[in-house]
């Protein structure tokens, strides 16, 4: 889970009535997919940017919620809408 030399992982607890874990938020590096996590493509430097943000809210609050928007049509044609928005449960 590194890309550009960052590497963090930042875990999710999912809904439970869809019948996943081990979920996270991770820079998508090395082999392509992510088995279900969101894997971050953006350069270093905006890694670097995402990884001190999250780490600088969670110290705050001790849960934030995640919303992701969109339709996966698998892994070839990936998401067909970018729409991804965090607000204020991601946990560390």
């Amino acid at each position: 889970m590194i890309r550009d030399d960052v590497g963090f992982s930042i875990d999710i607890t999912p809904d439970p009535r869809y019948g996943r874990s081990l979920l996270r938020v991770h820079p998508d590096g090395g082999s392509p997919g992510t088995q279900g996590c969101i894997g971050l493509t953006s350069s270093g430097d905006r890694l670097t940017i995402f990884e001190q943000t999250m780490e600088s809210l969670l110290d705050v609050h001790s849960t934030l919620r995640l919303e992701v928007t969109g339709s996966y049509d698998g892994p070839d044609r990936g998401w067909n809408d970018n729409s991804i928005s965090l607000t204020p449960p991601i946990r560390n």
